[in-house]
C-alpha cells in the first residue's frame, strides 16, 4: 500500500510539473494609439490571444466616447450642441448624465471644474495649436459669455 501511495504521489508531482510547463507564458505587450489629441498606451500583461481583443474593445469604447464628446470633431454631439445656438439639439441620456455630473463637480469645487470654459480656451488658441495671450479686455468679455 505504501508503494502505491508513493507511486501515486510521484505521478501527482509529475503531472503538476508538466502542467506548469504547459501554461502560456504571459508577457507585457504595449499597444499605442493617438486619440483625444494625445497618445494613449495600454500596457497589458497577458497572452496576446486575451490582450488583443481586450485592448481592441477598450480602444473602441474610447473612440466611441471621443466621437460623441470631442470638441475637435464637427460631427460630435458637443460640437453640434455648441453650434446649435438657441435651436437646441437632442442629446443622449449619457450626455445628459455627464452634464449633470459636471454641474455637481463644479459646485463641489466652487467653480474650479468648469465645462463652460470653452470660449476662454478658444481665445487662447488651444484648439488649433495656435496659442496666443489674449488681452485682458478679451478675457473679461469672454468670461461674460
Amino acid at each position: 500500500m505504501k508503494k502505491l501511495i508513493a507511486i501515486l504521489f510521484f505521478f501527482f508531482v509529475l503531472v503538476i510539473f508538466s502542467l506548469s510547463y504547459m501554461t502560456v507564458k504571459k508577457q507585457k505587450n504595449t499597444y499605442t494609439y493617438y486619440t483625444m489629441g494625445t497618445i494613449l498606451s495600454f500596457d497589458v500583461i497577458a497572452d496576446e490571444k486575451i490582450a488583443v481583443p481586450a485592448v481592441s474593445k477598450a480602444y473602441s469604447e474610447i473612440q466611441r466616447i471621443n466621437d460623441e464628446f470631442s470638441n475637435y470633431s464637427e460631427s460630435s454631439s458637443v460640437s453640434i450642441l455648441n453650434n446649435s445656438g438657441k435651436k437646441g439639439h437632442v442629446v443622449s441620456n449619457e450626455f445628459i448624465s455627464i452634464l449633470e455630473r459636471s454641474r455637481e463637480m463644479s459646485q463641489i469645487t466652487n467653480g474650479l471644474f468648469d465645462i463652460t470654459v470653452s470660449p476662454l480656451v478658444k481665445i487662447w488658441g488651444f484648439y488649433r495649436h495656435k496659442g496666443r495671450v489674449p488681452s485682458d479686455t478679451e478675457i473679461n468679455f469672454t468670461m461674460q459669455l
